[in-house]
This record gives structure tokens, sequence and C-alpha cells, in this order.
């Protein structure tokens, strides 16, 4: 109980909360993975305002489990709710999560991706930097079947309509939404 609150307040004062970012995260039968992006997002050194979780309709019984686990987690260093729907995909999943932020910068982050402890600090800088920028993502370590670093190149309008310069996992201007 009370250790359980003060722990939330302590970790509350000890990060920074960008007020300008909400966090958007997918799940569909992720089981531990979802966890550990939500814990990733708990542990950034600049924390987003608030998290939304879109759960695309989880049947497996372990992801419901790991969810009522978050959702119950008094150690949130941030308000973290979990928005459920029937299965449709993860872009209605995304869309529906992103529908119920107002901050003017998104993350969207799927539920099997964890963000380095900086993300947050490091992507925001280069929106908040750049008005003319739309988005901003960074490097992605790959692990699992294949262990590597993509490298995407981002560009301008005309280098994304010819293929995907960005990863799921990124930052943008909600107004472009």
């Amino acid at each position: 109980g009370d250790f359980m609150e003060t722990n939330a307040a302590e970790k509350r004062n000890r990060h920074r909360i960008a007020a300008d970012v909400e966090a958007v995260v997918t799940s569909y039968n992720q089981g531990d993975m979802i966890l550990e992006a939500v814990r990733s997002l708990w542990n950034q050194t600049l924390l987003p305002a608030k998290i939304i979780i879109t759960d695309d309709g989880s049947s497996d019984e372990n992801s419901v489990r790991m969810l009522k686990q978050i959702e119950s987690d008094p150690g949130m260093p941030v308000p973290t709710r979990i928005l459920r729907q029937e299965n449709r995909g993860v872009s209605a999943a995304r869309n529906n999560g992103i529908r119920e932020t107002h901050s003017p910068i998104v993350l969207v982050l799927d539920g099997d991706d964890r963000l380095k402890p900086t993300y947050i600090e490091q992507v925001v800088r280069m929106l908040r930097e750049r008005p003319a920028m739309i988005a901003a993502s960074s490097w992605m370590q790959t692990f699992g079947v294949m262990n590597a670093v993509i490298k995407p190149a981002g560009g301008d309008l005309s280098a994304f309509l010819s293929r995907n310069c960005c990863p799921a996992t990124h930052m943008f201007r909600r107004e472009v939404w």
C-alpha cells in the first residue's frame, strides 16, 4: 500500500515528464513482450505524459494476464490505460489509440518493441528543434530470428511514397495524423 504509493511518487519526481508527448502502444497476443514494451516507456529519462495501450482483441491467456498486471501496477510513473477492441488489425488499433491522445506529439510503439531509456528525450528534441519535421525515429536493433541494426533512411514525402523510410515505432506531430 503506502510503500508502493511512495515508490510511484518518487519515480514521478525522479523523472521528467514531456507534457507535449503521449504514447500509444498496440498489442495483440504479445504475452510478456507487452510488459517489456510498457516498462521501456516507464523507464524513459523523459516520460510521456500518458500511455494508451490499445489491445486488439487479445485472446491468449498469458497476454490477457500481462495486460491486467500492467493496468493494476501501483508503480506506474505516468497514467497508463488500456483500450480494448475486437480484433481489427494493428492499423485500426493504432488509430483508435491515437484518437484518444491530445498532445501535439504522439509516440507509437508496437507491443513487441522496446525503447532504449533516452529514446523520447533524443527523438522529441528533433521535432521540437525543427518545426517543419513531421515525424522522427531512430535506428532499430533487431533480435531473435535476425540480429541486426536497421538504419531507416528518412527523407521527404517522395521518399516515403516509394519505400518505408521509418520503423513502426516513431514520433509524429498529431496535427498531420
